[in-house]
């Protein structure tokens, strides 16, 4: 029996290599879940893409429900918050977004969760900050 693996961010820079790495796997089954549901550039056929949104559960519970593990790639790059909607936004992209899909993680009894997070030097932006550290 493969092992279901659903990775969240899938089309960013670290979550392609993570499906990437996946679709090696002969015992492993890899979903990504996406906005649009469509592989980026240069990926394995060896993986489903389903469309969904990280903050829709409904629109990806059906995959998690035979997900053994699920990882969690989701985020935005540390881009400049000039203003507090740039902020906010940093903080949902980073933080809210992940949140929402290790609720429904657990919602949905998946035994594995990986969170991939990040730190950053000082430049970085509060509201990138602040969305990765609320977790």
């Amino acid at each position: 029996m493969n092992k279901v693996v659903v990775v969240f961010g899938g089309t960013g820079f670290v979550g392609s290599q993570v499906t990437n790495i996946l679709s090696k796997s002969s015992n492993v089954e890899a979903i990504s879940i996406s906005r649009k549901g469509i592989p980026p550039p240069n990926t394995s056929n060896a993986v489903q893409w389903k469309q969904g949104d990280a903050l829709e559960p409904a629109s990806y519970n059906d995959s998690l429900q035979k997900a053994h593990a699920v990882v969690i790639a989701c985020g935005s790059s540390p881009l400049p918050t000039f203003s507090q909607e740039a902020f906010d936004q940093q903080v949902l992209f980073n933080g809210t977004t992940c949140e929402t899909v290790i609720n429904s993680c657990l919602k949905q009894n998946v035994k594995r969760i990986v969170l991939v997070g990040a730190t950053g030097p000082d430049w970085v932006p509060a509201g990138y900050k602040q969305g990765k550290v609320s977790m």
